[in-house]
């Protein structure tokens, strides 16, 4: 691996030890809003410790690389190895170049050993000369002179471990890059896997960069199974056998990650939607455009897979996603609520804004030096506004996710088994945003009426959206003859939150959905009714008058 990438992965793992106080903010308070503010915050934060893992087990397994690779002897003479190479090729190395560059350490370490007194078995002089040479010549020879070799190398059809081992000892990552970009066979996964695993992996010291990534999706094209079957084995590497491969390499980092999701747009039939599932949560690491990017294409990956292929792992990817959706827009109205209130009491103290009205506390209270920047600090509102845009997800795109989540309980005729979890999860979605949503506002929030309300909407607000969803599922349920106390059992999560929000969602499924005296669900339909609006005459009163 090499000692700066265990260095980098220790560290990652580490910092997945979430600080108290971000354990109380959370991923979406008033804290994340903020670090939208710091520029080049994406490239400060390091790729986590591998999905799937308790953050002390990522951080054991790092420690236990690093310590492997402290432990070993040579690192002095690899250092200068790696110092001559990227002065002549004007190129940063990679894991796989520094893997390469450990045969340096090997041959000093023999050579160490022999002049300190240990015999030198039979060969073993003949031998550590001609490493030494073939080192020497991976070390110096330029990208122009392997040329030839690796032409020859990405057109064979049936390789072996002695190619594999040669491809694994160039120390030049152009080499390696163009030799995956060259569509070579796919049987070179089965020999790499087996003799140079490392270099199908990304690397984690380089922000995930995935050079292998071209051709695992030619291998996806030409024989899906076997890159199927690649990317669902056990990582193997770390002594947590419940990490798969794809799960390690979309945790490398975030262009791993990204390469990992066009991999599945491309050919869905290859990554599993559990994988990416696991992995969406630290899509939104870092903030910023790079983070958005990352969004975007996770929403483009879920709308693109059919309604017959939708199963638990592809509902739980899309809660994800829109989960985020929900503590960004809510984290967001909270940093821009800050920033505005600096704005109004700049423009105040400079007697541009006469607002005497406006709530001011002591904390909005600014020095006469600093009246007169009231228009930075509208400025850095606008950079705000900008910073935030690009490192969520698009409102466009949480309506299409939103649309789609509802869609697929009924894709076409009857319920299909397990569907019931779309119920729970736009409960859940919705219950979250209200419990976000400070209480005076809610309100105001939730104005619109229900009917006007449409899914596809541009909306500023994203709670009345997933009312609506909530609403377009329980009706298609009824349509399906779904008992009316299931079809209405998800509302009950909003009920201990918005009691007001509670009454109207009940009310207007009622009405759009009167008892079905084929279905036999009278009683139930006015006992609801009836708590609705518990002044109201009694059902037999109505039919005596």
């Amino acid at each position: 691996m090499g000692l700066r990438p265990a260095a980098q992965g220790l560290l990652a793992a580490v910092d997945a030890f979430a600080a108290p106080a971000e354990k109380a903010s959370g991923s979406g308070g008033p804290s994340a809003g903020a670090g939208l503010t710091r520029p080049g915050a994406a490239d400060e934060v390091p790729p986590g410790p591998p999905a799937g893992t308790r953050p002390w087990e990522g951080a054991a397994a790092a420690a236990g690389v690093l310590r492997d690779e402290l432990s070993r002897p040579g690192r002095y003479h690899q250092a200068r190895a790696r110092g001559v190479v990227e002065r002549l090729m004007g190129v940063e190395l990679g894991a796989a170049q520094e893997t390469a560059l450990d045969v340096w350490g090997a041959v000093y370490g023999a050579a160490s050993e022999i002049l300190h007194g240990r015999a030198a078995r039979p060969g073993e002089a003949a031998a550590l000369y001609t490493d030494t040479l073939v080192a020497a010549r991976n070390l110096l020879v330029p990208l122009a002179a392997r040329a030839a070799r690796l032409l020859e190398l990405a057109a064979l059809e049936h390789p072996g471990a002695a190619e594999a081992q040669e491809l694994a000892g160039w120390t030049d990552p152009r080499a390696e890059g163009y030799f995956f970009r060259s569509r070579p066979a796919t049987a070179w996964l089965t020999v790499l896997q087996e003799h140079s695993p490392h270099l199908l992996m990304p690397d984690p010291a380089a922000e995930g960069r995935w050079p292998a990534a071209p051709f695992l999706d030619h291998v996806a094209a030409t024989d899906p199974a076997a890159a199927r079957t690649w990317l669902d084995q056990p990582a193997g590497d770390d002594g947590a056998p419940r990490v798969r491969r794809a799960q390690r390499i979309g945790a490398a980092g975030r262009l791993a990650l990204d390469d990992l999701l066009g991999l599945a747009l491309r050919h869905r039939d290859v990554v599993d939607a559990g994988h990416l599932q696991a992995l969406l949560p630290a899509a939104r690491r870092g903030g910023g455009p790079g983070a958005g990017a990352t969004l975007r294409r996770a929403a483009r990956w879920a709308r693109t897979v059919p309604c017959a292929e939708r199963r638990g792992p592809w509902i739980a990817a899309v809660e994800v996603l829109l989960a985020d959706a929900v503590e960004d827009e809510h984290a967001g109205h909270l940093a821009l609520h800050a920033v505005a209130r600096r704005v109004r009491s700049r423009m105040r103290a400079a007697g541009v804004l006469d607002d005497t009205t406006d709530d001011a506390t002591t904390d909005d209270a600014v020095s006469g030096k600093d009246a007169g920047d009231w228009a930075a600090a509208e400025a850095e509102m606008d950079e705000l506004i900008a910073l935030q845009g690009a490192a969520r997800l698009p409102d466009h795109d949480v309506a299409a996710l939103v649309r789609e989540l509802a869609r697929t309980a009924y894709p076409a005729g009857p319920a299909r088994p397990g569907m019931g979890a779309v119920r729970i999860v736009l409960a859940k979605l919705l219950a979250r945003d209200i419990e976000l949503t400070a209480e005076g506002a809610r309100p105001v929030v939730h104005a619109a009426d229900l009917d006007q309300v449409r899914i596809g909407d541009t909306a500023a607000f994203g709670g009345p959206r997933l009312a609506r969803a909530v609403l377009d599922v329980a009706a298609a349920d009824a349509d399906a003859g779904t008992d009316l106390d299931r079809r209405t059992a998800p509302f009950r999560r909003v009920a201990g939150l918005d009691a007001r929000l509670h009454t109207r969602l009940m009310a207007a499924h009622l009405v759009h959905r009167p008892p079905d005296p084929a279905a036999g669900d009278g009683p139930q339909w006015w006992q609801q009714a009836l708590a609705l609006v518990p002044q109201a005459p009694t059902r037999k009163g109505l039919c005596a008058g």
